[in-house]
């Protein structure tokens, strides 16, 4: 593993989080999701939520669907514990995802995975009724959390921030950081928060 370098804006938190992506595990532990959601929340309420008319939105790139599943049952349990009004998540992944794939029998308890059922994009976003990247559109959803699908050619003009969970180089960073580069009016800033990507 690479060594970290820390500077005096890096928090203990965002080092924590860098050595267990740099670990390369896609069964990350739900305290460091938890901490990450909770910090991607903190982040979006306070800079990002009142951008193009409170119409801002944003985009979670995971490093697998099982990541995307614990990234999307984080936000909804925090969301729910803080009875928060102004964001809601939507996730995006290709298949199912069963129990398994989630590491650890006592890790599952912590956001509540069922370890009998399949997780898919249909039974994570019960009230979405048709193709997500419509869903996405009108201002109740603000977030989309992704695992591979609309990482690249996905285009939502109101995106505004990224929060990067996954390593990315080459073509696949010029695609999927392109997500932001769609003009919107009012539009005059973007984004990216990367928790694994060194500088």
């Amino acid at each position: 593993m690479d060594s970290i370098k820390t500077s005096d804006s890096t928090t203990l938190s965002n080092f924590i989080w860098k050595i267990a992506d740099d670990l390369g595990s896609t069964l990350i532990h739900p305290t460091i999701v938890s901490q990450k959601v909770e910090f991607i929340i903190d982040h979006f309420t306070r800079n990002i939520a009142g951008l193009l008319n409170g119409e801002a939105k944003a985009m979670v790139v995971t490093g697998g669907r099982a990541q995307a599943v614990k990234y999307k049952l984080a936000f909804d349990r925090y969301i729910k514990q803080h009875n928060l009004q102004h964001i809601k998540a939507l996730v995006a992944f290709s298949g199912k995802v069963e129990s398994q794939s989630f590491g650890k029998d006592d890790e599952k308890d912590f956001l509540g995975i069922d370890i009998e059922k399949e997780y898919t994009e249909y039974n994570l976003n019960p009230d979405a009724t048709g193709d997500l990247r419509q869903e996405f559109e009108p201002s109740e959803y603000r977030v989309m959390i992704v695992a591979n699908k609309y990482q690249t050619g996905f285009n939502q003009p109101k995106l505004v921030v990224m929060y990067l969970g996954k390593k990315v180089s080459g073509v696949e960073a010029v695609q999927t950081l392109n997500r932001l580069n769609w003009t919107y009016p009012g539009k005059d800033v973007t984004y990216i928060i990367d928790f694994v990507n060194d500088p």
